[in-house]
Parts: C-alpha cells; structure tokens; sequence
C-alpha cells in the first residue's frame, strides 16, 4: 500500500509529540512493507527530499510562522501527493485535513484524519474547518476516548481510537546509576522531571511554583526541565524570583535518542498541562518505570491511574502537584509498586501495534463502503 501522511513540521527541528508520532508512525508502517511518504513544511538548511528509516521524507515550501500556514502549504503539499499517487492519504489534524480533502475532491482519493490535541485548542476558522475535514474523511481517529467524545461538537460519525504507542527497547537500557554518571547528577539528588515544549498548554510555572514548596521540605531535590519554547525566557526569570536558581536546571532541547537517560536518572515524571491529547511523554515515562504526577485533564486520566502508576492533581495546583511529588519522594516502596505498574502498562503500546491498526483502517477506507 502507498501511503502519504501529511503533518505541518517533522524532526529534528520540530520535536512536540505529533511530530515524533508521525516519525515513529511511518517508520513503522514501513516495517510492515508499505511505501509511505511523508509530506510536510520546508526546514531551511535541511534537504527537501530525503529517506528515513525506511520512508519517504517530503519537505515543501510553506510560511510556518504564518497564520496563513496552512493555506500557503496548501497547493505545494497537494502538487507533491499527486505526485506520489497515493492509495490513501493520512491527515495529523484536522488543519492538514484541508490539504487531504482537496485530495479527495480533485484526485479521488480516500483520506483519514488523526485528530490529535488541536481540537482543544483554539484556531482560526477551527469549528468551519473541523466539520468539513471529518464529515468528508473515509474514517477518523481519535488518540483518546475523551477526544473522541468531544470530537461529537463537529462530527457524529464513527471514530476509532487509536493512542500514540512507544518504543519499550528504548527505555530499558540504562540503570539509574548508568544514566546519572552520563548527565553528572549526583547519587544523593532526588530528581523531578519534565519533557515538554515551554508554551501555555504545558503549565510549567506551576511545576516551579510548586518546586518552592518542595525544596523547604528537602533541599536535595533538583527539578529538570528538558525542552525549550516561547515561555523559556519567563520560566527561567520565575525561577530566579523564587530563589531555585540551585534547584532547577533548564536543558536545551535533547534528541529523541537522548531522553532515555533522563527518564533513567529521574525520580519522578510531573506533567501539569492544561489539556492534552494523548502525549508520547506520558508513555515514555511510563516505559522507564517512572511515578508520574499529572494533571486531571483530557489525554491524562485514561493513562494515569490515580493512586496506582502515579497521582492525578487539579490543574493549576502547585499545592498538590508539590504534595504528590513529596509523598513520591518521601515513600520508597510506594514509589517502587508505581514503577513496577508503569512498566507493565506500557508494555499494552507499542508503535508496532500502532503501525498495524492504522494498517486494518486504511484498508477498510479504501473498500467499497457496503464491504466495508
């Protein structure tokens, strides 16, 4: 089967989660022994026509830091899946939708869209675009159940669920000592972590907010902020405010093949985001054996149990999100039991499996619809 998965950027400039699913989507896909081809916006430096891991990589001309990204990726993107001639084509929003619905109209070709955590955002024309892109796709997808019922204010079809998978190899080659020798961290410091982009979803003020409390109880605690973005500048400037310059450390932005580290030498996993789909962070914590202590959001609660791999807090709690990494910290067994039970929930994902629902989907959307 030939394939064309449309997304708006791609590693290793673009490192957020649709972006590394997209990556680890098609790599996978082509496992399974399909031609896909990925089509997405032009990284200057970087060369427009490359092979990944198996897969085709299509970088077309676009204004990415325009609002009118989407249009002026638009025919570009279009051009190059004529080009390709794909049996089906795979939208990562419902933005990119736009691009796979002028597929449809013009070439015939069935699309599916992959509705991720944009729909809980606000965008231009988000409520006109959503009804379009889904009413006319073949089949939609949502990474969560939560997603998929909040996907019924534009669409009242059926929608599979499909979550983002991880690479359980990947997180199960460095012990903590391991990991701590490679990052310089000492046995004695107990490490809170973060692995996100630096913008208003993922709420990490309230993380450094919360550090305050943490370090008066213990002083030995070190928070880890890996990842950069817009609100970079203010964070590192609310960090000095509060006095945790010793207690918090911002890392440049680290490679996918470097994160497992992090995770090793973690204590752990705190995620305080607003919303959320269905992160890949969430999982690779989950695969390292990490406690986790997130938010009660859309694209957490289904994945962290509550008192059983990790702790759901309210959003926008320093307090609690302060006392749920303390009592993580401060019960060694506790923490021992969430790691064990992280480790075995993730072993549920797998992009493998990911990579082969899609498969059955696109299948069933290229069949005439009374077989299907």
């Amino acid at each position: 089967m030939k394939i064309a998965i449309v997304v708006a950027a791609f590693p290793p400039r673009s490192l957020a989660g649709t972006e590394l699913a997209t990556y680890n989507t098609a790599k996978h896909l082509a496992k399974l022994g399909h031609e896909v081809h990925v089509v997405t916006a032009l990284d200057q430096g970087l060369a427009s026509e490359t092979i990944e891991e198996g897969f085709y990589l299509h970088r077309g001309w676009a204004l990415r830091r325009s609002n009118l990204f989407t249009l002026t990726f638009l025919i570009p993107a279009f051009l190059k899946i004529r080009q390709i001639n794909p049996d089906v084509v795979h939208a990562q929003s419902a933005s990119m939708g736009l691009i796979a619905l002028l597929v449809k109209k013009l070439l015939r070709k069935p699309y599916v869209i992959y509705s991720r955590a944009e729909l809980y955002d606000s965008w231009l024309f988000r409520a006109p675009v959503a009804k379009q892109v889904l009413r006319n796709a073949d089949r939609v997808i949502a990474l969560t159940e939560d997603m998929k019922r909040s996907m019924a204010e534009f669409y009242t079809g059926d929608v599979c669920v499909i979550p983002n998978g991880v690479e359980l190899e990947r997180f199960s080659v460095l012990s903590k000592k391991e990991a701590r020798d490679r990052l310089k961290i000492a046995d004695k410091d107990k490490i809170v972590l973060f692995v996100g982009r630096l913008r208003p979803q993922k709420n990490v003020a309230c993380l450094i907010e919360a550090m305050k409390t943490v370090t008066e109880r213990d002083p030995k605690v070190k928070l880890l902020i890996v990842g950069e973005g817009p609100e970079g500048d203010g964070l590192r400037k609310m960090t000095s405010r509060l006095g945790l310059d010793e207690h918090v450390d911002f890392v440049a932005t680290v490679p996918p093949e470097g994160i497992p580290a992090y995770m090793a030498a973690a204590d752990v996993f705190v995620l305080p985001s607003l919303f959320e789909g269905f992160p890949n962070v969430i999982l690779e914590a989950m695969a390292a054996g990490l406690p986790i202590v997130a938010t009660r959001v859309s694209g957490l609660w289904e994945t962290v149990v509550d008192g059983m791999n990790g702790f759901l807090v309210d959003s926008g709690s320093p307090q609690q999100v302060a006392e749920k990494a303390i009592f993580v910290l401060e019960n060694h067994g506790i923490s021992e039991e969430m790691a064990k039970s992280n480790r075995t929930k993730a072993a549920e994902f797998s992009w493998h499996a990911v990579a082969s629902k899609l498969e059955q989907v696109y299948t069933t959307c290229m069949l005439p619809k009374d077989a299907a």
